[in-house]
């Protein structure tokens, strides 16, 4: 039997199909699946959908192959709350759909439509053909990621641990790591950090380990290569662990000796920036707001010519989720909203940008910010 919690979700699906104006919500990207469905997977190369009719008198569905048929029966991973489950796969058997489409075809009727998330192009061209549906295929994935915005107590509590534990281990583990080791790459930090996460804890991560030295900075998303760090200049790091797949969004940079006098500068601004915008969240507030709020301080500070408008995003089961606070954003926040913090300044040549990352929950009357905050560069 379904908890509430999982009606609830059901719930909220269904109403997004009725404001679409569809008879069935399709979801097929991971984050979707297990949110709606209670079923995680490492594979998601085999069509698996989670397909929600708006009708309240008709039981979603979850449609699987049957390579995660222990995985699902038997809960081995995470309690899948779906009761009504279809396995396709080519063994032949009675209780088993040949194909994926062959069991949607008895709950989508010809003349049905249906809204669908970010569906692979070639899965959803596929489907268009076999399934026709009355109205094709209506893209929802702006409402459905809506629907996600709010956490509940669960979730907020899965999101704290993981930033505290990305936080201790980039407070204590990767300080040692950097300073005690005579030579040490990016990519054999990198290594450590994600051993060293998974042994405490982490089930996975939302993208890989990222670790940047000098003028590599430059690139926000840069992968760990074979490069050495070296004394007097910054190397920053990324770290977005998991627990029970809800992410954490933590970013620290580090030097060995002095930092530069220009880094120190926009150290200084970004800390009061980051600072400022934690003091005025709460119900109510909204993109704008938090983005004059910044562009007064930078203002104030000489850096404006050197942000990008940018202060951070959602986090939720992926790294980057509704809203992103950024350019003209005018989303109004609410209690329940997790947020990732991150208003990034350009760099000095070889030495990268400044990042810093935190994330913080709003609640009733403010925030609550997850990890301590006003720490700066490590000087190591």
């Amino acid at each position: 039997m379904r908890s509430a919690l999982a009606s609830e979700r059901i719930d909220r699906a269904r109403a997004v199909a009725r404001d679409a104006g569809v008879d069935y919500v399709l979801l097929g990207l991971p984050e979707n699946l297990y949110y709606f469905s209670g079923f995680r997977t490492m594979l998601y190369s085999r069509q698996t959908f989670v397909c929600i009719p708006a009708c309240t008198a008709v039981d979603p569905v979850l449609i699987a192959p049957t390579v995660d048929r222990r995985l699902i029966n038997e809960g081995i991973w995470t309690e899948c709350f779906i009761e009504d489950i279809r396995f396709w796969g080519p063994e032949g058997s009675a209780d088993v759909y040949p194909s994926h489409v062959a069991a949607l075809s008895e709950l989508i009727t010809e003349g049905a439509s249906v809204g669908i998330d970010g569906i692979r192009y070639d899965w959803a061209s596929g489907l268009a053909a076999d399934l026709k549906p009355a109205g094709g295929f209506v893209p929802i994935s702006g409402a459905i990621d809506a629907t996600r915005m709010k956490k509940d107590d669960t979730e907020i509590a899965r999101i704290r641990e993981a930033n505290e534990l990305a936080f201790e281990v980039l407070d204590e583990f990767v300080p040692r790591m950097i300073r005690d080791s005579e030579s040490i790459t990016e990519v054999e930090l990198a290594s450590e950090i994600e051993r060293h996460v998974r042994n405490r804890g982490a089930d996975g991560f939302a993208c890989p380990v990222l670790v940047s030295h000098g003028d590599k900075m430059m690139a926000p998303h840069s992968p760990p290569l074979p490069r050495p760090i070296g004394p007097g200049i910054p190397t920053r790091v990324v770290l977005d662990c998991t627990i029970d797949g809800y992410t954490s969004d933590i970013i620290r940079t580090y030097i060995l000796g002095d930092a530069p006098r220009e880094l120190q500068q926009r150290e200084d601004a970004f800390l009061r920036a980051q600072s400022q915008c934690f003091a005025v969240l709460r119900p109510g507030v909204s993109g704008r707001d938090l983005l004059e709020t910044v562009r007064g301080v930078y203002e104030e500070e000489g850096v404006l010519s050197l942000w990008g408008r940018n202060i951070g995003h959602g986090l939720g089961l992926t790294i980057h989720e509704p809203p992103r606070i950024a350019g003209g954003d005018e989303t109004i926040l609410q209690s329940g909203t997790v947020l990732a913090v991150e208003p990034v300044l350009a760099g000095i040549e070889g030495m990268g940008t400044y990042a810093q990352c935190d994330c913080c929950v709003i609640t009733d009357d403010g925030c609550e910010v997850f990890t301590p905050h006003d720490q700066g560069l490590y000087r190591l």
